[in-house]
């Protein structure tokens, strides 16, 4: 069986950026244990001058050069162009195409299935301004074109599912992300007496960072020594400098480090000297970093929004807040750094509940499965 999955897709597999490339490198890692497939990765790069093909152990990976253009401009012009003419150089059984790779793999008169990766007529209600509406405009138009002609779609969860229901109208599969093997891996629980917790995400309004920084304000008062580590790059410039602008001014410079964006080595590190993770947004579809917490046995603290929900379980593998409410956040960051007890036997429920949904082999598995039942429904 020939598959082609498009998406954002890492040349260096320890040096992954974001949410996308991480879900389609840990697919690939569970694939290929499977012989009878033939794998093949077919991603855009601004960062190099030519197009370039690389014969990896076990699947083959299409480095597309794309201009320094625009992603908008990109996505419906040069990019989908580029994309188009190497599938049909590949000819593949089926199309795995990611986010808004699939935009550009509509009708090409191959089988298709979609992986949604987030909700873009809500995540776009955080771009502001005149040149944030023009380009939620367009990204919405995208969104709504490769729904409205997809026949077949992974979805996250069920708020994903829901989220979608009035623009695809074909089969959905609810699949869970994969995590990398290497998180669960993670064998060294902080049960010491530093006070890590730690924040993996974009540096933008809607990971609602500055309410985190509200809530180590408080929990400060009675845990002095508690640090916050904040991973990952910064998306919004004017929005990192109100935070620097607040840290400052209530003194926090000790309690709160940006650490930047990982290499998965230092941010496996991170996870593994932390004590809890938080992630207090205000709009998530299916975040990888919960999943990536509780594979490496992590209570999470996250906004009871979106998806999360149908990742954390309440009291049991952590907690569940109202997104705006900054003294509950402060006050279960509290409760799990000075009860060991409660912490470990969370972070116990989330790496078993890990095992079960998000191990990569888990997922392939599933995933294999979807190919063969659309390749099926679809015999040339």
């Amino acid at each position: 069986m020939k598959i082609a999955i498009v998406s954002h897709f890492p040349i260096n597999t320890d040096n992954i950026n974001g949410g996308v490339e991480a879900v389609t490198a840990n697919l690939v890692e569970g694939l290929t244990d499977f012989h009878d497939l033939e794998i093949h990765v077919v991603t855009i790069n601004k960062e190099i001058n030519q197009d370039i093909t690389i014969s990896k152990k076990n699947y083959t990976l299409y480095i597309l050069h794309s201009p320094p253009f625009p992603v908008l401009l990109n996505t419906l012009t040069f990019d989908r162009k580029k994309i188009r003419a190497t599938l049909r150089e590949i000819n593949p059984h089926i199309i795995h195409s990611h986010d808004i790779y699939a935009y550009m793999t509509l009708d090409i008169g191959i089988p298709t299935l979609v992986s949604l990766h987030g909700i873009i007529h809500e995540d776009t209600k955080f771009y502001y301004g005149l040149k944030g509406e023009m380009r939620s405009l367009i990204w919405n138009y995208i969104e709504k074109s490769f729904l409205n002609n997809s026949k077949y779609l992974i979805a996250q969860n069920n708020y994903v599912k829901e989220a979608i229901k009035n623009y695809f109208h074909g089969t959905v599969y609810v699949v869970d992300n994969p995590v990398s093997s290497k998180f669960f891996e993670i064998k060294k629980p902080n049960n010491g007496t530093e006070e890590i917790i730690l924040f993996v995400g974009k540096i933008h309004p809607i990971k609602g960072i500055d309410k985190l920084l509200k809530a180590i304000e408080i929990v400060r008062l009675y845990r002095p020594k508690v640090k916050l580590h904040l991973a990952g790059t910064i998306a919004n410039l004017d929005y990192f400098h109100s935070l620097t602008a607040f840290i400052k001014k209530q003194n926090l410079e000790e309690n709160i480090v940006f650490k930047g964006n990982l290499r998965e080595s230092d941010l496996l590190e991170e996870y593994s000297n932390s004590k809890i993770l938080l992630l207090p947004s205000n709009q998530e579809a299916a975040p990888m970093v919960v999943e990536q917490a509780m594979a490496a046995g992590k209570p999470v603290v996250a906004s009871n929004v979106g998806g999360i929900p149908f990742l954390v379980k309440n009291n049991e593998t952590g907690f569940l807040i109202e997104k705006n409410d900054i003294k509950e956040m402060a006050l279960k960051i509290s409760i799990l750094l000075k009860n060991k007890d409660l912490r470990i036997k969370m972070g116990q429920n989330a790496r078993r509940e890990a095992l079960e949904k998000f191990h990569p082999k888990i997922v392939a598995q599933r995933t294999r499965e979807i190919y063969r039942e659309i390749i099926s429904r679809n015999k040339r």
